[in-house]
Formats: C-alpha cells, sequence, structure tokens
C-alpha cells in the first residue's frame, strides 16, 4: 500500500513573519545606462554561462547572462561574469540575439534588477529560471538545459518559474514600453510568448532525472519507457497545473516558508505515487519502495533547507551563502543527493 503523506510536513513550518512583497512592473530606460561596444545597433548578442555551485544542489550550478562583446553582465543573484571571471570555471550553454531596449526593460542590466523579470528567488524560481526568461526574449529558442542540475529546477519551479501569467504581462508591458524607445521586431513579443508552451517531454525528462536524484536510485532502474508515457506525463501536469494555481491564490498572502514547505510535500507526495507505481509494476521491492521514499524526503528537506537559509542570509546580508560555508551548515544533508546528481548529469551529458 502507498504511504499517504498528504499532511506530513516536510520542512519546518513555522511561518515567516510576513509575506514577499509585490514586485514592480519593469518601466524603460534609457540606452545610455548601460555600456556597450556597439550602441547605434538596436540588437544585443546574449550569451548564458554557468559556473560550478552548491548553492542550491550538491553539484549544481549558477547560471548568469553576458553580452557577446562581454563588456555587461546579469549575475541572477549570485556572481556575474566579471565576478567569476579567473575564479571559477566558466561554460556557455546557450546565445541568442535580442533587442537592447527590450531586455534593458524588461530585465535591467543596472544594478542587477534580475527579480524585475518575475522571479522572487527561492518562491517561484531561481537563477535558472531567470535566466531562461531573459533567453526569452531572443530570435532563436535558447535556455540553461545543459547546466548541471537545471533540471531539478524545471522539475520544482517549471521551465520558466510559477506566476505565468504575470510573466506573460512582464513581457507584454517591458515590450510596449522598449517599442517607445526603438523599433521591435516583427512577431517578437508573440515568439517569446508561445515558448511557454515548450513540449511536455522537458518536463518529463526533467522529472525523470530528478526523482532519480531525490530517492538516489540507479538511474537505469527507473528507466522504464511505460513510466514516461503513461503514469508520469499525468503525475507531471497534474504537478504543473497544481503548481500555477497555487501561485496564483497565494503568492501575495502566504509566508514564503508555508508556501515552500506546500510545493515541497505536493513533490513528496508525488514521488509517493510514483514508487507505487514502480512497486506494482514490480519495477521495485517492496523494501526498495520505503527507502527510495525516506531518501526522497530527506533531498527534499535538503533543497528547501537551502532556499531558506539563502534567503535568510540575503535579507541580512545582501548576500547569499558562499558554498563551502553552505556546506558546512549542511554536512549531514549535502551527502544525501550529490553522488545521484552525479550519475544523472552524466546521463543528460549522454542524451
Amino acid at each position: 500500500m502507498d504511504h499517504e503523506l498528504k499532511t506530513s510536513p516536510v520542512i519546518s513550518p513555522n511561518p515567516d513573519p510576513v509575506p514577499p512583497a509585490p514586485i514592480p512592473v519593469p518601466q524603460p530606460i534609457t540606452p545610455s545606462k548601460a555600456e556597450r561596444m556597439h550602441p547605434d545597433d538596436p540588437n544585443l548578442v546574449v550569451v548564458a554561462m554557468f559556473y560550478p555551485s552548491d548553492y542550491f544542489t550538491p553539484h549544481g550550478s549558477h547560471t548568469f547572462l553576458v553580452d557577446g562583446d562581454f563588456v555587461m553582465s546579469w549575475a541572477n543573484a549570485g556572481k556575474d561574469y566579471f565576478e567569476a571571471k579567473g575564479l571559477l570555471p566558466l561554460t556557455e550553454i546557450a546565445r541568442t540575439t535580442v533587442n537592447y531596449d527590450w531586455i534593458m526593460t524588461f530585465s535591467p542590466v543596472d544594478g542587477d534588477k534580475w527579480y524585475e523579470t518575475g522571479i522572487n528567488f527561492g518562491y517561484n524560481g531561481v537563477c535558472h529560471t531567470i535566466t531562461n526568461r531573459q533567453l526569452m526574449l531572443g530570435d532563436v529558442d535558447a535556455d540553461v538545459s545543459k547546466a548541471p542540475t537545471a533540471f531539478i529546477s524545471t522539475a520544482i519551479f517549471g521551465k520558466y518559474g510559477m506566476g505565468i501569467e504575470d510573466l506573460k504581462k512582464r513581457l507584454t508591458d517591458s515590450f510596449n514600453a522598449a517599442s517607445k524607445l526603438s523599433k521591435q521586431q516583427d512577431g517578437a513579443l508573440e515568439r517569446a510568448i508561445a515558448r511557454l508552451d515548450y513540449p511536455l517531454s522537458e518536463d518529463l525528462d526533467a522529472w525523470h532525472r530528478t526523482s532519480v536524484v531525490l530517492c538516489q536510485m540507479p538511474f537505469d532502474r527507473f528507466n522504464h519507457p511505460d513510466i514516461d508515457t503513461g503514469y508520469l506525463s499525468k503525475a507531471v501536469q497534474d504537478l504543473k497545473a497544481f503548481r500555477e494555481q497555487f501561485f496564483l491564490n497565494h503568492a501575495k498572502d502566504l509566508p514564503r516558508r508555508q508556501f515552500q514547505q506546500t510545493i515541497a510535500i505536493h513533490m513528496l507526495n508525488m514521488v509517493n505515487g510514483l514508487l507505487g507505481y514502480m512497486r506494482r509494476q514490480n519495477y521495485i521491492a517492496a523494501g526498495e519502495f520505503s527507502k527510495y521514499l525516506d531518501t526522497a524526503q530527506q533531498s527534499l528537506n535538503r533543497m528547501f533547507r537551502v532556499l531558506e537559509l539563502q534567503n535568510q542570509s540575503a535579507q541580512e546580508t545582501g548576500k547569499f551563502i558562499p558554498d563551502l560555508a553552505l556546506q558546512l551548515l549542511l554536512t549531514d544533508a549535502a551527502s544525501t543527493v550529490s553522488a545521484a546528481v552525479d550519475a544523472a548529469s552524466r546521463n543528460q551529458d549522454k542524451t
């Protein structure tokens, strides 16, 4: 029989004293506020990069944006190109061309105003979702899916984070504001919004790999085609619908910790159902069911505890906790998912 977990807490239920503050709609800025090498060109090449980071998941990554001439960079709640260059290994994962005025209105590089994309870090997205939102403005499809553990962010928050209707409004408002500064490419706004309807296969792949990481399950044990085409498809669609409706109903009135707790419980229930399905199909033994479910809860504890610590640090000091210090705070929990992350990442490299 499957475990009943609908009311089981995953993280501490103590709420924050106040809910997150609403994020203002972005306003247009003048081109003179950000230096660039070709000021007369209305377009700008942007490059998405990552460096190894454990600030969300062990053996993970932080993604950020830099322009193609490497003269300005969006840090996206971490180190930007200039802070990381020479200190950390940097890897390019995507590039596209955007309208300069549009991206500077949607996500101003001055002061690294990544929150104007609509992401409240740890609440409805992280650096991967911030960068994906910025890349939406490009002339070709681009995302951060090649960054290590970006699939975990997609599984938890969605490829573009929670708050899709709000995102559509931000895209539209920033596009209209930028249109007053320069001519925009025909169909650019419609193309960006259309990217929100990305294939379900991307969510399935993200949940496939994330389930392996959460349960520390050998990748091949999970690799049964009928799981992806049947049970998992419905489970992922249900999770996406719940997540978005929950955010729509409670984004402005539910304390951060209580919001995260509810998402974590829903994720654990999904893993519970998935493991129950695998048990009924004799893909796993009864003893493995309990072991994998307990491990998944420990992994979720670790991930959401990290988000809690990082937000607390950001509020108190204006900075996130460095990787090494974070590992010292999470010595026991940190080791629970490292090997599984490595295994899932290796299999991602093969696909």
